[in-house]
């Protein structure tokens, strides 16, 4: 299964006569199967907001994962790195026990 994750976002507090545009996104895209896990880390700097603004507390996760496909972030491109770290961590015999402290 794949999943992405809004890690955080940087915030500008006055653009283009808006407040609190999100210039950049911070993300993680996970792949996931039979208790392993692949992913892939990246931030995507968004441009100038398009006409239609949202204003950042009724931004939803969901929304601006699609500002960032949008914006020329390759979906597909990043689920498949996360998918073949996936394929990495099944093929392997590495477990990742509790740590002892």
């Amino acid at each position: 299964m794949i999943t992405w994750k809004i890690i955080n976002v940087d915030v500008a507090p006055a653009l283009n006569g808006l407040e609190n545009v999100i210039v950049t996104v911070r993300w993680v895209c996970q792949a996931a199967r039979d208790g392993k896990s692949g992913a892939h880390l990246g931030a995507t700097a968004l441009g100038l907001p398009k006409d239609s603004f949202v204003l950042y507390e009724d931004l939803t996760e969901e929304a601006v994962l699609n500002f960032c496909w949008s914006d020329g972030l390759d979906r597909q491109a990043v689920e498949a790195k996360a998918t073949a770290d996936l394929e990495r961590a099944l093929e392997s015999n590495v477990v990742s026990p509790e740590l002892p402290w």
